[in-house]
């Protein structure tokens, strides 16, 4: 949209829709239902999960989240979105105020950036906990309990209890092997 790349193609992001707002450096943004196309799918629009591209360090957008559920009164106490581009140590929140207002059944929320850098910036609800870093935490805790013998809830995942997902997540390669080179260290 104008200069801008807006995405929402990486795990737990949800971005649905975007317009350009009044000026060249607004936009209005649309979220996906929360768990939108599964089977879990709730009618509810509780966060929002995605990346910004094609600006300057220095740059100033201002973001118009247009369908959100009712959270007034988080907002209400300078609750803020958050921020992370690559370089970053961690995320943090945005430094400007937000506003917000109830319009119809939605709550809308609007806030602005000034970009640091050239680089894609990821903006988020919360700092965003994904799939695959639940995945990766699950295999750290298998890994470092590992010669405790089974853990009950280990053994019932492997068993095909809790849907049938295993702790080991989709790739076996994430922790090392016990007795390599690399077992010895934490990560």
């Amino acid at each position: 949209v104008g200069k801008y790349t807006f995405r929402a193609d990486f795990d737990s992001a949800n971005l649905s829709a975007v317009k350009q707002g009044v000026n060249l450096s607004e936009f209005q943004l649309w979220t996906r239902r929360d768990c939108q196309n599964t089977v879990n799918e709730r009618g509810t629009r509780s966060w929002f999960y995605y990346g910004v591209a094609g600006h300057n360090g220095g740059d100033f957008i201002v973001m118009n989240i247009m369908n959100l559920n009712k959270q007034g009164r988080l907002f209400s106490q300078d609750y803020r979105p958050w921020y992370w581009f690559p370089g970053m140590s961690e995320w943090l929140p945005i430094s400007n105020k937000c506003t917000y207002k109830r319009k119809d059944d939605d709550f809308q929320l609007r806030f602005s950036h000034k970009f640091e850098s050239c680089d894609e910036t990821f903006f988020a609800f919360a700092i965003p906990y994904s799939y695959s870093d639940t995945q990766a935490m699950l295999n750290h805790i298998q890994y470092t309990y590992q010669f405790y013998g089974d853990l009950p809830f280990a053994a019932a995942a492997e068993d095909g209890e809790h849907n049938g997902s295993s702790l080991r997540g989709p790739s076996s390669d994430v922790m090392p092997e016990a007795g390599s080179s690399e077992a010895g260290r934490s990560s």
